[in-house]
């Protein structure tokens, strides 16, 4: 399971924020298995090239649950709260420069193109977080993310399609739907910093 730290009685929320990220100090367990596994459903409205218009993901029904906290989010734009695991000085690099969108790794190397990656499922976050050298904490960005209209695939994008000014022109992400494929999790790629709002800083660490 994952340890959340918070410092707030109901979801530990630290007055003292990060500009544009509030810091989430340990309250509870989080599963270490999908979050809200059954709570919603996993269909998505795919258009006949492979494009997503609404990618229903088990985030929501945390939102729902919890307004004051998270929420609300736009659907009419296929805004969703993802997960984007990292280290502490990742987490903290991300806030002061934004994201590196993959752009200073070659894109033959990345499984959806170059973009921010985002999880849905606290498992999937956890295998991109790392911990720090010194507290043993990992970090995870709660986000907002406008998803836009996605292109949904169920295995490794060719990088010459997926980097083509005209595939961004008309998509503004990619969904890699591993979970239909081989059964494992989605990620959502998307390309632009615009797109993003990290609106929460969470350190956790492992319990094993």
């Amino acid at each position: 399971a994952l340890r959340v730290r918070s410092s707030d009685p109901a979801f530990g929320l630290s007055t003292n924020a990060a500009p544009g990220c509030t810091p989430v100090e340990v309250l509870g367990a989080v599963a270490a298995d999908n979050t809200c596994s059954n709570a919603c459903s996993n269909e998505a409205v795919v258009n006949e090239d492979g494009g997503v218009r609404s990618a229903p993901v088990r985030t929501r029904s945390i939102c729902e649950a919890a307004p004051e906290v998270l929420g609300p989010c736009d659907h009419s734009v296929n805004e969703h709260y993802l997960f984007h695991g990292t280290s502490p000085s990742g987490a903290l690099g991300i806030i002061k420069q934004g994201f590196d969108l993959g752009r200073s790794r070659p894109a033959a190397n990345l499984l959806f193109g170059p973009g921010a990656y985002f999880a849905e499922a606290s498992s999937k976050f956890d295998e991109y977080a790392s911990a720090d050298e010194f507290s043993g904490l990992c970090a995870v960005l709660v986000c907002r993310v406008l998803c836009g209209e996605m292109h949904r695939t169920l295995r490794k994008v060719d990088p010459q399609v997926v980097c083509h000014p005209s595939f961004a022109e008309r998509y503004d992400g990619v969904l890699g739907d591993r979970e239909a494929s081989v059964g494992t999790y989605r990620e959502f790629v998307v390309f632009r910093q615009e797109q993003i709002y990290p609106e929460y800083l969470v350190f956790y660490d492992r319990e094993y």
